[in-house]
């Protein structure tokens, strides 16, 4: 379970890729929600869209494969039929992820840990019942779960527990899932005869990790900050080389009893919602152990989060607390990179959108359940009442070569547009959902007058149907709402223009 920094909204999911010119390779961007309960999106830089489209595929399949053997949601899964049983024989892979989780259990003295499946399932009855458990009880949870015996034989590769204990691996088995998804991707470029002549940026959920180069650069990953929207300038722009991050905190999957809301990490010190970060990020080697540290570093306390980072080579991380406050590791300056936008007066913008001032666009694409279903390719953008682009907001779905003809993104505006970045690190979201802002700049980092412009939303489907609405946005002093019905392709569409709400 993963979060990002000011990324409510967060800009984790939406791949945006400056495609190549060159002869050698273009950069190919694929998406696809309800991957591992959330959404994947993928990078492949590669000669052609055939070989992207393989290594797509053989990626896919591997996750496929391993949430078979790691998802704690299918009751048919190994790890579910495990946790039914006291002893079992188990897969490779499920004993290396448990064999794991004990690993960074001791490595972090107890910051994370595998075995809370029952203080979960404690706070999400509290999330029903609107009752808040007690401190005794929790504390008591959390203490039982640190003392149960459990035996893992890797000579057998069995494991032992008590027939009442479950194991909850969730804060380590995507990154794992992603470290293994990545090289199959790999082996299939090398078995397309690439060699190094390719590049992957692979995005679980806000969990990412890269290898080689993208447009012959290394990748650029932007941290959105606390609940921001999901295609938000990054607070910080990340530059990767064959890396992984993973990021924590606040955001969609926060618990909530009654009135109050609590982060969805679980201390294993006192079996309660952790009250220390609101996000931390964390780059690492592989995704694995980025994944395992992000939910570590939000319990054990700033201090002993950084003197981690600082002492185990590979890993940086940055740290925003509950008051806001942010702190970095030694070496984390030494991945960013500077992004820039013009001010009003730089821009010669004499009537620039009151400060503080937004549209953000709520939307969701449901899953619909038909044989052949593709989910839809979705392009977001404003233009002036004229037609002309102002700002492409969003392009997720696979690379649409068959629409390009037909559909009005691609009729009227008919080309592919610079992104600073490859993609954006996140919290995990709910599958489908999709929050937007545009913060009124233009495409080239201009701020935009006041005045009319029109927000043009369109879902298309290879097998399906097609959908297209606008709506006219009157940007001034005033804030107004507007509700988009639902159709054939998307749910319900919630405009609002203001300050951030």
């Amino acid at each position: 379970m993963k979060m990002t920094l000011k990324l409510k909204y967060i800009s984790a999911g939406f791949l945006a890729v400056l495609l190549s010119q060159t002869a050698l390779a273009e950069s190919f961007k694929f998406h696809q929600d309800h991957v591992l309960g959330t959404s994947f999106d993928m990078v492949v830089d590669a000669p052609n869209i055939q070989q992207a489209q393989k290594i797509k595929s053989e990626t896919l399949a591997e996750i496929k494969r391993l949430e078979k053997i790691l998802s704690t949601w299918s009751p048919q899964s190994e790890i579910s039929k495990l946790n039914k049983t006291g002893a079992k024989t188990v897969s490779s892979e499920l004993f290396y992820v448990l064999k794991s989780c004990e690993i960074f259990s001791a490595k972090t003295d107890g910051a994370f840990s595998c075995r809370m499946d029952e203080l979960i399932k404690t706070w999400q009855a509290a999330e029903i019942n609107a009752t808040e458990p007690s401190h005794e009880r929790t504390q008591q949870l959390a203490l039982k779960a640190e003392a149960t015996v459990i035996t893992l034989t890797r000579q057998t590769s069995s494991v032992t527990k008590p027939i009442d204990f479950n194991f909850n691996i969730d804060g380590i088995a995507k990154g794992y899932i992603i470290d293994k998804a990545l090289q199959a991707g790999i082996r299939s470029a090398q078995g397309q005869g690439l060699s190094g002549r390719f590049g992957i940026v692979l995005d679980i959920g806000g969990d990412i990790a890269v290898h080689g180069l993208i447009d012959n650069a290394h990748a650029r990953v932007g941290i959105l900050g606390v609940n921001a929207a999901d295609n938000s300038a990054p607070v910080e722009t990340l530059v990767l080389k064959d890396q992984a991050i993973a990021t924590s905190g606040s955001g969609k999957r926060d618990l909530k009893v009654g009135a109050r809301s609590y982060s969805h990490i679980i201390s294993p010190f006192t079996g309660r919602p952790q009250l220390k970060t609101q996000q931390v990020s964390v780059v690492a080697p592989k995704a694995e152990t980025a994944d395992a540290l992000a939910t570590a570093f939000s319990t054990m306390g700033v201090a002993t989060a950084l003197s981690y980072a600082n002492t185990h080579e590979g890993v940086e991380t940055m740290i925003i607390t509950a008051g806001g406050a942010r702190f970095t590791s030694k070496h984390w300056k030494d991945l960013t990179a500077k992004t820039v936008k013009k001010s009003a007066a730089e821009a010669g913008i004499a009537n620039p959108l009151p400060k503080g001032f937004s549209v953000n666009i709520a939307y969701k694409i449901p899953r619909i359940n038909v044989s052949d279903y593709e989910y839809p390719y979705v392009v977001v953008w404003v233009t002036d009442m004229n037609k002309k682009l102002v700002r492409s907001l969003t392009m997720i779905g696979k690379q649409p070569l068959w629409v390009e003809e037909n559909y009005v993104f691609w009729r009227r505006v008919g080309r592919k547009f610079p992104a600073m970045v490859e993609t954006l690190a996140q919290p995990s979201r709910a599958p489908g959902q999709y929050n937007l802002v545009w913060d009124g700049y233009d495409q080239e980092g201009n701020p935009v007058p006041q005045g009319e412009y029109i927000l043009h939303i369109e879902a298309s489907r290879e097998h399906g149907g097609h959908q297209y609405v606008k709506q006219t946005l009157n940007l001034g002093d005033d804030i107004f709402e507007a509700i988009i019905d639902s159709g054939d392709e998307l749910g319900q569409i919630d405009i609002h223009y203001g300050k951030d709400h």
